[in-house]
């Protein structure tokens, strides 16, 4: 549970809804709540490989953090994430790692600072951060 009361379990009822359960059709999911993404957290939500309810990717913050740098970051990663929008849809995990790697060479330290990480939720069920 982060400090808003959000809970993980919450997130994926959510995600196991029958309106958007076919297949992975959410592409990604930013969480911009504090001291909530961590690795624990983005395997609780992806599932098992049957049910297969995750998003491609989940991006978040695993601190405690000051709303106005969070923001700021946030705003970073929507811009590199429109700026490469047009494979997203084709390709979210070559997205997705495109967006990490502009964020790494524009703002490393702010996001280490901040505790921000993007997960990739590969098909064999594995979970790898990729802002390293």
């Amino acid at each position: 549970m982060n400090e808003d009361g959000v809970s993980a379990a919450v997130i994926r009822e959510i995600l196991k809804n029958d309106d958007l359960h076919e297949g992975r059709n959410i592409i990604g999911m930013h969480l911009g709540c504090c001291s909530f993404l961590n690795r624990s957290a983005v395997e609780f939500l992806r599932g098992d490989d049957e049910e297969d309810i995750a998003p491609w990717w989940i991006a978040g913050f695993n601190k405690r953090v000051d709303w106005i740098e969070a923001t700021a970051l946030d705003f970073l990663f929507f811009n590199k994430l429109l700026d490469n929008d047009k494979n997203a849809t084709a390709n979210p995990v070559k997205t997705i790692r495109n967006v990490a790697s502009g964020m790494m060479r524009e703002c490393r330290g702010l996001a280490r600072r901040l505790g921000f990480q993007i997960y990739l939720l590969e098909p064999d069920c594995a979970v790898e951060a990729i802002l390293t």
